[in-house]
């Protein structure tokens, strides 16, 4: 949709992946659909001295079903003090294991898509450590799809004791994914200024009539079309009577797009065929001796 003219400018046009749109507005649109994964060079911990102990996992290194998520997680550390007994002085959670025993963490997860507490679980796969009813160094954080089926998991998260750093308060963790493609994405293009060509560089040398599209439509199309300035003995006419109209196949007009005085320049008009049959209709194209037709074919 072209928010300054209110056209629909390509509609319910198939997408796919490495292959570029037809133009519209001067511009075609290729797609790079990504996979929903950890994007590894936007994620880390805001300390970078942090990030070499820090490993990523995914596919069959997780337990359950994996599930495609394109959700992001914040983790944010509490102190890690410990008691005598060597339960955490400053628990941030509890959360179950895959094993449905509950562990306690020293952070707090959020699913930043959702500003809420994440699911997640804790894989405890340090035989010395595991059992002792809190998350350890090392152990795996497995992140979930926010209100998940009951085995299903997305990535996972490790964390190794760092030999001469420590990991504290206030320390922050940002797992960020690249987000595939979905039916409600919405993008806005804008235009560059560095790039807006000078009046001169877009008055059209030749009259043309390009096809529709998209082609076949239902129930609107775009046709654009090009008048030049047209050079007389006396002077270059500015103005000139454009009509554009459609045609049924026997040759009756059933709509008039166009019908006006205009200016050299290119042109573009939304058509409408709401009221009509599904069918192969032309469109003619006029200006002074210029005359230029083409098919279209209406499918509903």
């Amino acid at each position: 949709m072209n928010l300054t003219t209110d056209l629909e400018l390509i509609l319910d046009y198939p997408v796919t992946n490495n292959f570029s749109s037809e133009a519209f507005d001067g511009i075609k649109l290729t797609i790079q659909d990504e996979k929903s994964r950890i994007d590894t060079p936007k994620s880390g911990f805001t300390r970078n001295e942090l990030n070499p102990f820090v490993s990523y996992l995914t596919g069959n290194q997780l337990p359950g079903v994996v599930v495609s998520c394109n959700d992001d997680w914040t983790l944010i550390f509490n102190n890690l003090d410990t008691l005598s007994d060597g339960s955490y002085l400053y628990p941030g959670d509890t959360v179950q294991t895959t094993q449905l025993q509950n562990v306690v963490v020293p952070f707090k997860l959020i699913n930043n898509d959702y500003l809420e507490s994440a699911d997640y679980l804790i894989s405890e796969n340090n035989p010395i450590t595991r059992g002792n009813g809190k998350w350890d160094f090392g152990e795996t954080i497995i992140l979930r799809p926010q209100n998940p089926g009951s085995i299903d998991v997305a990535y996972g998260v490790q964390i190794n004791k760092p030999l001469d750093q420590t990991i504290g308060l206030g320390d922050t963790l940002q797992v960020i994914t690249f987000n595939g493609i979905t039916n409600e994405d919405k993008y806005l293009l804008k235009p560059n200024s560095n790039f807006v060509l000078s009046v001169e560089e877009i008055i059209p040398s030749q009259f043309s009539l390009s096809q529709n599209y998209p082609n076949p439509f239902n129930p609107s199309t775009i046709i654009e079309y090009s008048i030049p300035n047209v050079e007389t003995s006396l002077a270059t006419s500015q103005m000139q009577n454009v009509t554009l109209k459609v045609y049924d196949i026997l040759g009756r007009e059933v709509a008039v797009l166009v019908n006006e005085q205009q200016s050299a320049g290119k042109y573009r008009v939304n058509f409408n065929a709401s009221n009509l049959s599904s069918g192969i209709y032309l469109y003619q194209l006029k200006s002074g001796n210029h005359v230029s037709s083409k098919k279209m074919l209406l499918i509903k």
